[in-house]
């Protein structure tokens, strides 16, 4: 604990910001628990990390005293949960929608595939924008090309040959 508390210490004497993953599996909250008696949000808090200048990446096995805190704390979240916890269940095919003008979204949506690719191979993401400059066809196209993929994978996976299908629109 003392390492986290210099690293609040200097960083705030610098003006340097902090950026750190929370709560983002099981294990690490069960680990905090057992070996210091708190959740990892809670350790934040505990070592001065907490503050306006943290960036907490994840927080998906967070309680509600957690996110208390998290609010309190005034840190900003970074909070990809959605895409992640899907593939971990195994649902590999995912159409991730980026709304107009939600800026969080682009970057933690779209920056958040390549690592969830890595950490799960067979995870077949596409985002779709959906602002004025994204064209309908653009969309389905994109749509199309990974349904294609999803339907070879599972071929693969079948042993099955893979079926031609037939669009609609």
């Amino acid at each position: 604990m003392g390492l986290a508390k210099r690293i609040a210490d200097l960083g705030r004497k610098y003006g340097v910001g902090f950026h750190t993953h929370v709560a983002q599996k099981p294990q690490e909250v069960q680990f905090l628990r057992e070996s210091i008696g708190m959740t990892p949000v809670e350790y934040l808090c505990e070592t001065g990390l907490m503050g306006e200048d943290l960036t907490a990446a994840h927080c998906i096995y967070t309680d509600h005293r957690d996110i208390q805190l998290l609010a309190k704390g005034g840190c900003m979240v970074a909070h990809c949960a959605e895409m992640s916890e899907l593939a971990e269940l195994g649902y590999g095919n995912v159409v991730c929608t980026q709304p107009f003008g939600c800026l969080p979204n682009h970057i933690n949506g779209k920056g958040m595939i390549r690592r969830i690719k890595e950490l799960y191979p067979e995870s077949n993401i596409v985002p779709i924008d959906y602002d004025p400059s994204a064209t309908r066809v653009n969309q389905e196209n994109r749509i199309k090309l990974m349904l294609a993929v999803a339907r070879e994978e599972l071929a693969k996976k079948t042993g099955e040959p893979e079926r031609e299908t037939v669009g609609v629109g």
